[in-house]
């Protein structure tokens, strides 16, 4: 799925898409078109309100984020990004487990953070002597949107935060952080398609109840995708742990000469596509990187004469690490939906180069071996 640039909020990365971004768009504004109050009526305290209003929700799911992030800190860790999108949820993506007691701090703070500000904005909304007007009824309106965030992130399914709770509970009792993620990724499936149920019943409805239907179906899908995703991530970095970097590159390491054109190389760049990233070497040096995408920008006719080291990508600020180092601080390097690359290293000299693609695919694939292996011992 196409990312945005890097956005970034409290000095973390936010991962959403443009494809949320803009069903998030078209949906305000035919919300804000199917629920604008009758013809005749001035419209611009009313628009001002639903400003306020959608800004407010907007800032509370950060605060919400926030919290979890500040959690993570208090416990020696850090999330790895943010993601906005799933309502305050917090996927395996955007900060991984180490222990029960932690994992529950963690997912509790969002919530907390949320009852709170409803509180807030329930006891201003009572000083302010209960107004009846629309800005002022935002108020109000974000008190129920905040209490309203609380109670989703505490449903006890995967990836709500209640999910995770529940998960840390299965894991204290049986140590398996593994089969506790696929109990609440089942119980989140569940409720996703309950939630999928009420949108389908809302949008067959019509009128005012359609629009609230169609969001829930948008929540419900984007919430379904982080469900995905994070049970995903458990699994890779889990069977991560007992893997080496080395021990992805077991089938050699992609390498061209700075010297080949693109001509004599395109075969093994579009073989290796699917084995990381191609090395670009001069004299046994890597100097290099290079992608198709920058083959792709050199017209056809010119590839017999281009060399390859023209086009390849130079290593400055890359991360680095060792070829010893475990797959799973590997993967904590290549947060979802970006682009990455870290070089590895052996005593000191570059000897590979992975993505996150490339690395999914070699644990997936041992993955899969170590199933068939204890289906054959049964």
């Amino acid at each position: 799925m196409a990312r945005l640039p890097v956005l970034k909020a409290f000095g973390l990365p936010v991962r959403t898409s443009w494809m949320w971004i803009a069903v998030a768009l078209a949906m305000t504004a035919i919300s804000v078109s199917q629920l604008a109050p009758q013809a005749g009526t001035d419209l611009g305290p009313w628009l001002s309100g639903v400003a306020i209003l959608a800004l407010g929700t907007v800032g509370s799911i950060l605060l919400h984020d926030y919290g979890h992030l500040r959690a993570a800190r208090r416990v020696g860790r850090q999330l790895n990004s943010l993601e906005p999108s799933v309502i305050g949820a917090l996927p395996d993506t955007c900060y991984s487990p180490d222990n029960p007691a932690n994992e529950v701090r963690v997912a509790l703070a969002g919530p907390a953070v949320n009852l709170a500000l409803a509180i807030v904005f329930t006891g201003a909304w009572l000083l302010a002597g209960r107004p009846e007007s629309m800005p002022g009824n935002v108020v109000l309106l974000l008190a129920f949107v905040n209490a309203g965030l609380t109670l989703a992130g505490l449903l006890p399914g995967y990836p709500f935060d209640g999910g995770r709770v529940f998960r840390a509970f299965l894991w204290y009792l049986t140590g398996d952080l593994v089969r506790s993620t696929r109990i609440a990724a089942i119980y989140g499936h569940v409720l996703i398609f309950i939630g999928l149920l009420g949108g389908v019943v809302l949008l067959s409805m019509g009128e005012s109840n359609a629009v609230w239907g169609t969001w829930v179906l948008i929540l419900c899908w984007t919430i379904n995708r982080a469900r995905s995703e994070g049970l995903n991530q458990t699994l890779w970095s889990e069977a991560g742990r007992t893997l080496q970097i080395d021990d992805l590159f077991q089938a050699g390491v992609n390498r061209v000469s700075a010297d080949a054109t693109i001509d004599q190389c395109i075969e093994s760049l579009l073989d290796n596509f699917r084995r990381g990233p191609t090395l670009v070497v001069d004299r046994l040096e890597v100097i290099g990187i290079v992608e198709l995408s920058s083959v792709r920008k050199v017209p056809r006719a010119n590839w017999t004469q281009t060399p390859v080291g023209s086009v390849m990508s130079d290593l400055d600020g890359l991360p680095r690490m060792d070829s010893s180092t475990s797959v799973t601080e590997l993967l904590t390097a290549l947060p979802g939906g970006q682009d990455n690359i870290v070089l590895v290293e052996n005593q000191g000299k570059i000897v590979a180069a992975a993505d996150r693609n490339f690395v999914m695919d070699r644990v997936e694939s041992y993955i899969r071996a170590q199933t068939l292996n204890r289906k054959r011992r049964r």
